[in-house]
């Protein structure tokens, strides 16, 4: 981004001028060459962690241009950390009216939705649908990530101070439970002990880890 082939706008030109009109103007310098030689505006920003951070801003207005497509009107936006513990990165937005600490805010605020999608694909099997159309798939994922709204919801109304977790010890190892049978007719022994009621003892038995598989 911060090459980016940045231009001012055309010059306007008389009714009477002859020849296709210009659809950009001069070019202007790269944002990379803007690091050394612009004007700062130093501003504290809403961080990540609900943190505010100082950062240096510096923003204007330039047509985008690429090959193969229409210039862009844009602003842009440099962003640096007066303490050095970033590299200096650039934002475009395609609204040149928009106030650079916006543009920045709403860039800031993209890691929540990152969070989400990670979060979504690795516990609700986002993006794992047998179904390949567009319908259909737009319809699966807001059902899914509506689906798990409701049971967040529904989980805090229900445990508001704290959610009850499960721990990971049934992983470790499985235990069983089995009836206590009498022995093979002919034998002499004693009748198998039973719980008050009649009811059998049952004996847990815990499995191996090597047994497991």
């Amino acid at each position: 981004m911060l090459n980016a082939q940045l231009y001012d706008p055309p010059c306007v030109r008389p009714a009477n001028t002859l020849g296709v009109k210009p659809r950009k103007g001069p070019r202007q310098p790269k944002l990379c060459d803007r690091l050394d030689r612009t004007t700062w505006q130093r501003q504290i920003v809403a961080w990540y962690g609900q943190q505010r951070r100082p950062l240096d801003v510096a923003t204007g207005t330039a047509l985008w241009h690429t090959d193969g497509c229409a210039p862009l009107p844009i602003r842009w936006v440099l962003v640096r950390d007066p303490q050095g513990r970033f590299t200096p990165y650039a934002l475009f937005c395609t609204e040149p009216t928009v106030d650079a600490l916006a543009i920045l805010a709403a860039y800031l605020q993209r890691w929540n939705v990152e969070v989400t999608f990670e979060e979504a694909r690795a516990h609700l099997g986002l993006e794992t649908q047998r179904q390949w159309t567009t319908r259909a798939v737009c319809r699966t994922t807001p059902c899914l990530l509506g689906l798990f709204s409701v049971v967040v919801l529904m989980a805090h109304a229900a445990h508001p101070d704290r959610l009850p977790t499960r721990t990971l010890g049934h992983l470790r190892q499985r235990e069983f439970a089995i009836p206590v049978r009498h022995p093979a007719a002919g034998q002499s022994t004693t009748p198998p002990p039973q719980l008050p009621g009649g009811r059998p003892l049952l004996c847990r038995l815990k499995v191996p880890k090597s047994s497991q598989k």
